[in-house]
């Protein structure tokens, strides 16, 4: 897992070897040690996932049934230990500076952290998948996109408590070109990317059906102006750079 803060460090999570701080100026890398109550055999934390809270704060999930925040002006760090039975996939601060859980084998749920430390855990039973939920991400309005393994993709407001889903239906070309979610990603505009195992699938709040980009096995390398081709069916992320280019990662 990678994550950017707002002075330009990347935050590196490893599997097995903690976690790293890359500082893209001085090109210098620091290895942040976690802590020593590591469960066996491993030798330092599994990192599943990061997300930063857009002001000081990294939100680090892990092995060992907990969750830690790391202060990046301070390096102080605190864990929370969670009463739950699987370890947490991906914790996530939205923009709305709400901290969301997802555990394998579980519901989507909601930490609350007060003035004291102590935790609050509000599950949401009604939002749940057969497998796992993956990549996490927030729109400029207020849902929180959920991909999945097997699912598809479920959309949930906390405010308006509505929840959709999103799935391959083999007989709408209009739906979910895949139900196996690598990646979602909102780009500037408030377009939403999410890459599956069928390719590409573009969703905007004003041209509802979505938009295929798929791999073309007759023309994969189509000129500029002649079509679309990615290079691999298997997409496992999207991401947008300073001038507005989507780069799309496949497995080939």
């Amino acid at each position: 897992s990678i994550c950017e803060d707002n002075k330009g460090n990347l935050w590196i999570g490893t599997f097995g070897q903690g976690l790293y701080r890359f500082n893209s100026a001085s090109g210098r890398i620091d290895h942040i040690k976690l802590g020593n109550n590591i469960p066996p055999p491993f030798k330092d934390y599994l990192v599943f996932s990061l997300s930063f809270d857009g002001s000081e704060t990294i939100w680090i999930a892990s092995n060992g049934h907990q969750i830690t925040s790391l202060n990046i002006i301070t390096n102080e760090m605190k864990n929370y230990s969670l009463d739950q039975k699987g370890d947490v996939q991906h914790c996530f601060m939205d923009r709305n500076q709400k901290l969301w859980l997802l555990i394998m084998g579980e519901p989507l749920k909601q930490i609350i952290i007060d003035a004291n430390n102590k935790i609050t855990i509000k599950s949401y039973d009604d939002i749940r998948t057969k497998d796992f939920f993956v990549c996490p991400q927030d729109d400029n309005f207020g849902n929180l996109w959920l991909g999945t393994q097997s699912d598809g993709v479920v959309v949930f407001n906390s405010s308006l408590g509505t929840i959709k889903n999103y799935s391959l239906n083999t007989r709408d070309f209009k739906t979910l070109s895949g139900n196996q979610v690598e990646d979602i990603f909102e780009d500037k505009a408030g377009n939403i990317w999410i890459a599956t195992n069928k390719g590409v699938c573009k969703w905007s709040r004003w041209k509802k059906p979505f938009r295929h980009i798929q791999y073309d096995t007759e023309n994969p390398n189509l000129p500029t102006g002649q079509g679309v081709s990615i290079g691999s069916s298997e997409v496992t992320g999207i991401d947008e750079d300073s001038y507005g280019n989507l780069w799309i990662s496949t497995l080939n």
